[in-house]
């Protein structure tokens, strides 16, 4: 009987052992805990089981606070503030890098001579980031942008502006949907080739200052790394040739591909 007994503690020790080992926590937003086995985790869900056999069930990122692996019991007197620094402690290490190529279109600006008749400038650019803080990050932005211009036939050129420089980057907001704002202060550069005046052809031009270049806008992530954004953005400044001022579009619109790892 005895040994019996002694089996029946030990089989039973095991298994509340086991249970301790294999326990996740998982803190949602109405305040309830589940202690659970978290099998998997992204961006966007986490999925868990109540044992080992049990069906996998799936819950929203958004609809949780926090969650934790291997929370013991010892551990609960520290409550779900140890769970979000272990959930804080893992997401800070997550994606930390991003390289983003941009396309887009610009309102033109002005040149001394007057206003631009020809439309938009396409637009090219690209960001280079680290995010040293899940919503904080810094890199170095590129802008470049082109357009043929005619003042009715009085004036003719070819028109490159280019900015770049290093930036600060925000990002905010769960799951696939983010938004973020970004700054940028560096050289902002203008060439003016193939000049014509009143059909007579002049001599290139170009000038660089010291200029700065705002953005904001939407990303959705479509897979673990990539995603795709809107932004809308401003370039700052104002530069001048030998015989020309060159101000920089007041609105541009950009399409952003962008991968993080």
């Amino acid at each position: 009987m005895k040994y019996l007994i002694f089996l029946i503690i030990l089989l039973f020790s095991q298994v509340v052992y086991g249970q301790q080992q294999n326990r996740d926590l998982i803190v949602t937003t109405t305040g309830d805990s589940l202690f659970c086995k978290i099998i998997d985790v992204t961006n966007s869900e986490i999925q868990f089981s109540f044992d080992r056999s049990g069906s996998v069930i799936t819950i929203r990122r958004n609809e949780t606070v926090s969650f934790a692996y291997n929370y013991l019991p010892a551990e609960r007197s520290r409550g779900s503030a140890s769970a979000s620094r272990a959930t804080s402690d893992k997401n800070e290490s997550v994606e930390p890098f991003i390289v983003a190529f941009l396309v887009g279109v610009n309102t033109y600006g002005k040149i001394s001579v007057g206003d631009v008749e020809s439309g938009g400038a396409f637009v090219l650019g690209g960001d280079v980031a680290y995010f040293f803080k899940p919503f904080l990050g810094a890199g170095l932005k590129f802008f470049t942008s082109m357009c043929d211009i005619n003042f009715s036939d009085f004036f003719m050129g070819n028109d490159k502006l280019m900015f770049i420089g290093p930036a600060l980057y925000s990002r905010f907001g769960n799951g696939n949907l983010t938004y973020g704002v970004n700054v940028g202060v560096g050289g902002l550069i203008w060439n003016l080739s193939e000049v014509s005046i009143n059909g007579n052809k002049s001599d290139d031009e170009s000038a660089t200052t010291i200029g700065s270049i705002v953005s904001a806008g939407l990303n959705y992530k479509i897979t673990h790394n990539l995603g795709l954004g809107v932004n809308v953005q401003t370039l700052l400044g104002s530069i001048k040739t030998n015989n020309y001022e060159r101000t920089p579009a007041p609105v541009g619109f950009v399409l952003e591909v962008n991968y993080r790892f």
